[in-house]
């Protein structure tokens, strides 16, 4: 994720078709966000343990 969920890199390097580079790229987005969300909760809820 060097270049981030850049739908412009991805259509280049795999080859993608545009809507499928940006539908992947979104999807990438959503994970990245969920998985910052849920460590944040996780990081939270160590500190309170403590």
């Amino acid at each position: 994720m060097v270049h981030g969920p850049d739908p412009l890199h991805l259509a280049e390097v795999f080859g993608l078709d545009e809507k499928t580079a940006m539908r992947y790229a979104d999807s990438a987005r959503r994970l990245l966000e969920t998985n910052a969300e849920s460590w944040s909760a996780v990081a939270a809820s160590a500190d309170d343990q403590r």
